[in-house]
């Protein structure tokens, strides 16, 4: 070899190297956009790429789309209520007050049982718990079960009440009333 020849095998690796980046670059940046649309609707324009300001863009972008939670052991955020409410997939429980419902209204196919009565009724027979509630009783085994209240301090209360008496898949939904009422443009308070 000559002192030529490591020279452009050396270039021939950044060309290659760089080709390579961009193409993962431009790969990611289609996946953002297309999660993006898909997460709007298809009704939002994907971030444009060249400029500096639109490469922010797209990072920030991509920390919103990769930061958005749905759900974990304990809470369902409110993207992963309305998947689950949309997919039927759901028990929720509102331990709000009667008068709290009647007042500010509830959340899409929630049933009513009031946090001071919370472990009482999951200690319930089936038939009994149905006869009071208008619900089946859920199972200890049942993932779907979420509990949400106004704010979610009472929903954490009754998460916890719950998972005492061996429903240890549910969860509760932080946001609470507040959350829901506010991205469904309705009165919270």
């Amino acid at each position: 070899m000559n002192r030529v020849t490591p020279l452009l095998l050396l270039l021939s690796r950044q060309t290659v190297y760089q080709t390579s980046r961009a193409a993962i670059r431009h790969a990611a940046a289609i996946s953002v956009a297309a999660r993006h649309q898909a997460y709007h609707g298809g009704c939002v324009n994907p971030p444009v790429y060249g400029s500096v300001n639109r490469q922010h863009s797209l990072v920030k972008s991509v920390r919103w789309l990769s930061s958005a939670p749905v759900e974990d052991d304990m809470n369902v955020f409110y993207p992963g209520l309305v998947n689950r409410i949309e997919s039927g997939d759901i028990q929720l429980i509102d331990v709000r007050e009667p008068e709290e419902l009647q007042q500010w209204g509830q959340i899409t196919n929630s049933f009513n049982v009031p946090l001071g009565q919370v472990e009482e009724a999951f200690g319930l027979s089936d038939d009994k718990f149905e006869a009071r509630f208008g619900r089946p009783k859920p199972s200890t085994s049942d993932s779907n079960i979420v509990f949400h209240c106004r704010s979610g301090k009472r929903s954490l209360t009754a998460l916890e009440a719950a998972r005492a008496q061996g429903y240890s898949l549910a969860r509760h939904f932080p946001g609470g009333w507040l959350e829901w009422a506010k991205e469904n443009n309705l009165a919270a308070e």
